[in-house]
């Protein structure tokens, strides 16, 4: 089957697509499943090294488990560290450990301008996404990151900045049927 990661700044909409891709495909009787990493170690390491053992936490436990059954919906993976941890200027080069993942067959990569990442933000009450907002180079430097992270895959980039969830997915889906990923 197939791994499709979901990658980009923080209220980009990864989630809301993610999840709305995975009960569209559910209708049409795919096997999909909808992952998102658990933080269960980043909650008491530095930031990317505590990402980066929740991230192989879940490939083993999960996505190991499961992508030869069923097509898997990740919401980020280890790129997300990389981007961040690069973007930080962290000496560790967590980039060396991309090797311990699973390759996804696509990354859907979701942008959203400034501003309306920051509305989001505030529309849900996430007063801990400050850092991102108030440090806009920061920001900047996280999505360069991840641009040039996912390059080395088959991607799409779309910006979500001016279209609804349903939009995104409907684009998501199309994208994907020409890419030929299975089970669609």
């Amino acid at each position: 089957m197939s791994l499709i990661v979901f990658e980009g700044l923080d209220c980009v909409g990864k989630t809301s697509v993610a999840r709305e891709l995975e009960e569209m495909l559910k209708r049409q009787g795919s096997d999909v499943m909808y992952n998102k990493t658990k933080q269960r170690v980043s909650r008491v390491f530095p930031i990317t090294l505590g990402y980066l053992a929740d991230e192989l936490i879940n490939e083993y436990s999960v996505i190991r488990q499961n992508v030869e059954d069923k097509l898997i919906l990740q919401d980020r993976n280890v790129m997300s560290a990389i981007a961040y941890s690069k973007a930080l200027e962290s000496r560790l080069d967590l980039s060396r450990m991309i090797g311990l993942f699973r390759t996804p067959d696509l990354v859907v990569y979701l942008h959203a301008d400034d501003s309306i990442r920051q509305a989001r933000a505030e529309e849900r009450g996430r007063k801990g996404f400050v850092r991102l907002f108030d440090d806009l180079e920061l920001a900047h430097r996280v999505e360069k990151n991840y641009l040039e992270s996912i390059s080395h895959y088959n991607n799409i980039v779309i910006d979500t900045s001016r279209s609804t969830v349903r939009e995104t997915t409907t684009t998501i889906l199309d994208e994907m049927r020409k890419a030929y990923i299975s089970n669609l």
